[in-house]
């Protein structure tokens, strides 16, 4: 009799136990649908919008002295994958020779310019045009660490451009980021290490110009950002609104 009796209560505990671990793994399966359904897939963040599946069409160090000389048979792109390309251009066009369809045209969206000695972009949205499969794909452009004075109104005709590097050249008026004011799709801008960067109201000047703007200067834009650039927007504008105090927003 006490057998039987030690024998059910095995068999109770035993079918506890497996109840048990059928509502834990119960409660897991909803949890993880749960999170799915919460957490926004990667491709609804801003960031995630400019992210390239190749690396950069990439002609940065290259002594560059002007955007012809992307399209000529003289220069080639850093990259390993598109040299034997390049050499196979027709220099009497300056246009590229392909093999077989579109084979020798970049397909990515990041275009790398930096480090050379570039006084202008002339000639951007040409050079754009030979060399990429996709125009409309540019998304990201560097130019920094160049020799330029004002930022080309080329640049404005990248209309779906979301991040632009122009840091570390000799841009000096503060007006020429009113060309950007176009592009409204750009949250990422640099233009750190250029003189007009020593003005006082430089980052409220930006922010206001170019609203869109998320990150500056490799610094994200602040609520804080925001309401001092309303502020100098209306006191520029001759407004007279009172500068917010710290903690106001």
């Amino acid at each position: 009799m006490t057998s039987q009796l030690v024998g059910l209560k095995r068999d109770e505990s035993k079918g506890f136990q497996a109840s048990k671990h059928r509502l834990t793994q119960a409660r897991l399966t909803q949890a993880r649908h749960t999170t799915k359904s919460i957490i926004p897939p990667p491709y609804q963040s801003p960031y995630a919008c400019v992210l390239v599946p190749v690396p950069p069409l990439d002609f940065s160090f290259c002594s560059l002295a002007s955007l012809d000389d992307c399209e000529s048979d003289l220069i080639m792109p850093r990259n390993e994958e598109l040299q034997d390309c390049w050499q196979k251009k027709d220099s009497s066009t300056s246009e590229i020779a392909m093999r077989g369809k579109n084979s020798c045209q970049y397909t990515g969206g990041h275009l790398r310019l930096c480090h050379n000695s570039l006084k202008h972009l002339a000639g951007l949205a040409r050079t754009v045009a030979t060399v990429f499969l996709n125009p409309e794909s540019l998304t990201w452009v560097d130019v920094s660490f160049n020799n330029l004075d004002k930022i080309n109104t080329d640049l404005t005709e990248l209309h779906n451009l979301k991040i632009l590097y122009i840091h570390g050249n000799d841009i000096d008026n503060l007006k020429e980021v009113n060309k950007l004011a176009s592009l409204q799709t750009l949250f990422k801008l640099t233009l750190n290490g250029n003189p007009l960067d020593q003005n006082k109201f430089y980052r409220p000047y930006v922010i206001s110009h170019v609203p869109s703007l998320l990150n500056l200067d490799f610094s994200m834009v602040t609520r804080g950002d925001r309401a001092t650039a309303q502020w100098f927007a209306g006191v520029s504008e001759g407004a007279g609104r009172r500068r917010p105090r710290r903690g106001s927003y």
